[in-house]
């Protein structure tokens, strides 16, 4: 659901955050296919758009969640 999306990259983006703090560049960490910035970028169209949203949600979608990313 999309709810586990936008927490999983809420929490990713703490620790790129904390990352900052030791100087390490989690924002631009990634393999061949996934980064952070991918999976934000990826979400924002739902958000923006969420009955666009692929998957089966559980209950309704709340985009709210995606405000701090």
């Amino acid at each position: 659901p999309f709810h586990y999306s936008a927490f999983n990259l809420d929490a990713m983006t703490n620790i790129a955050r904390y990352g900052e703090q030791l100087k390490i560049n989690v924002w631009k960490k990634r393999d061949k296919t996934r980064g952070l910035k991918k999976g934000i970028d990826y979400l924002v169209p739902f958000v923006l758009a969420p009955e666009t949203w692929p998957y089966k949600e559980l209950k309704r979608m709340e985009q709210e969640l995606a405000l701090p990313l």
